[in-house]
């Protein structure tokens, strides 16, 4: 009997021993998270972690714990001026995107935060520098910075603007340049041509916004609407002017016919037009400014200037009869 109720005294002392212990260590769960704010955030080494708990407020640290951010997403951004733990992904898919110092990183996305989501924020940085970005706003009026300057059937307007955009994938044959893929068509059409007897000789491909301005009185692109620079097609590396396209300009004005300034052509450069209205949509082109349609392109019919769209986009508009922006519109009705 004796045995029996030692052993129950034992078992009870064991339990609340257990107790207090288990009590023992919710306490001091609860001191540590009062005294530690990090306890309920497992990452960083302990230097990293102690600076966390120096430059951080409490409601920084609060946010943290709950995001449960891996540190290496905001340490490298933590010391610049203006920080703010909020824009901690901005911050990286930044620097990630276009490489920078910290301080104009955290700068410029504390600048731009609210404009943008991240995505449309990492593809304006996969075209303009942050300094270029900046300048737009500071200097561009109204229009629109353009978020994908490297689409073929993009169109600029007075609203739209590619501002100092240079496209990555130029190519330069001669003096003329493109972009690559364009340049490439270019070349197998010019080519084609010539086994025909047709002469296709470029006079401009892309030109750039600097020399756009510096040198505004020798562009040979008509620029009718008074576009800025920026906003003028010639800067995206797909349009191309052709040689005859100095006697046409010149020979305008002429005769107002359908709506549209109307001048001859030699003979030579009628064949020329000729040959393109019949085979520039099998390699990509089409004419920019077509006869028929200045009433939507809002510039003067331009047999050789060409621009490219690539070949399934090229083919259809030849087939429906379509200039650049009725494709646009249509294609954008269509999504």
């Amino acid at each position: 009997m004796n045995d029996k109720l030692t052993i129950r005294i034992r078992l009870w002392r064991g339990a609340i021993f257990l107790v207090c212990f288990l009590l023992f260590l919710q306490c001091y769960y609860l001191l540590d998270i009062h005294y530690n704010p990090l306890a309920r955030y497992p990452y960083g080494t302990p230097e990293q972690r102690e600076m966390i708990e120096m430059i951080l407020s409490d409601d920084d640290i609060d946010y943290l714990i709950t995001s449960q951010m891996d540190p290496e997403i905001f340490l490298p951004f933590m010391l610049s001026e203006g920080f703010n733990i909020r824009n901690a992904y901005y911050y990286e898919t930044a620097m990630q995107t276009r490489s920078a110092q910290p301080e104009i990183v955290v700068d410029f996305v504390n600048m731009f935060r609210k404009r943008w989501t991240l995505s449309e924020m990492e593809n304006y940085l996969r075209f303009y520098s942050y300094n270029d970005i900046v300048d737009f706003y500071d200097n561009s009026g109204q229009a629109s910075l353009v978020n994908k300057p490297d689409d073929p059937l993009l169109i600029l307007d007075q609203k739209s603007s590619v501002w100092t955009y240079r496209p990555a994938n130029l190519r330069m044959d001669s003096s003329l340049i493109l972009d690559q893929e364009a340049m490439n068509a270019f070349l197998a059409m010019q080519m084609a041509a010539s086994g025909e007897g047709i002469d296709l000789q470029p006079l401009a491909g892309y030109i750039s916004y600097r020399q756009q301005k510096d040198n505004a009185a020798s562009n040979p692109y008509p620029n009718s609407r008074n576009l800025p620079y920026g906003s003028r097609e010639e800067q995206l590396g797909f349009t191309l002017i052709l040689e005859p396209a100095t006697r046409y300009i010149s020979s305008i004005p002429a005769t107002m016919e359908g709506g549209y300034l109307q001048s001859p052509l030699s003979e030579q450069d009628q064949r020329i037009s000729d040959w393109l209205e019949s085979h520039a949509s099998e390699y990509g082109f089409i004419i920019r400014y077509p006869a028929d349609k200045s009433e939507k392109t809002q510039e003067n019919y331009q047999p050789f200037i060409l621009r490219y769209t690539g070949i399934t986009a090229a083919r259809e508009m030849e087939n429906m009869n379509l200039c650049l922006e009725e494709y646009v519109q249509m294609t954008q009705a269509t999504k």
